[in-house]
């Protein structure tokens, strides 16, 4: 869920709370700063970390894949097409740091979100795929209504009624 939703120099700010530290003194962490645009080859380099399937995401790169997912979820719901700041405060060490924050473009988010789309209609074809790894519930149940990957598998507990 995102912690806050607020507005920041006119923009929409998602911010996330961490009660660990994910991020130590590096220039990765002083080059985002709350005024500064996240420039074309940082926001390339971290849109490859994202979505690389041949690593595991570092932490930055996790946080910032949800605050990027919490941001298309949001601009889908209020239609909105303006840029965004994501801010992560990290709690232990808040009154050191301050919030880890990027400004992200409209165009990013729409790169970012063209990505995800092909993320996402991988795993779909994969879950119906038959021998896949990927697992479908065998059993429809009156949970399947609630069930958040419903969509997914097209189930529903109403319609087997």
């Amino acid at each position: 869920d995102i912690d806050r939703l607020g507005n920041y120099a006119g923009l929409p700010r998602i911010c996330d709370y961490k009660t660990g530290r994910f991020l130590k003194k590096s220039s990765k962490q002083s080059s985002y700063l709350p005024e500064k645009e996240l420039r074309d080859d940082e926001f390339e380099s971290l849109l490859e970390g994202m979505f690389n399937t041949e690593k595991h995401r570092d932490k930055y790169e996790s946080i910032m894949f949800q605050l990027f997912v919490y941001a298309f979820l949001y601009k889908q719901k209020s239609k909105i097409s303006s840029d965004f700041y994501l801010s992560v405060y990290q709690l232990p060490v808040i009154d050191k740091t301050g919030p880890v924050s990027i400004r992200i473009t409209n165009s990013q988010l729409e790169k970012f979100s063209a990505r995800l789309a092909v993320l996402l209609k991988g795993i779909r074809d994969k879950a119906e795929t038959p021998g896949s790894s990927v697992e479908v519930c065998k059993q429809i149940s009156g949970n399947c209504d609630y069930c958040d990957f419903n969509k997914y598998c097209r189930r529903s507990y109403s319609d087997e009624k």
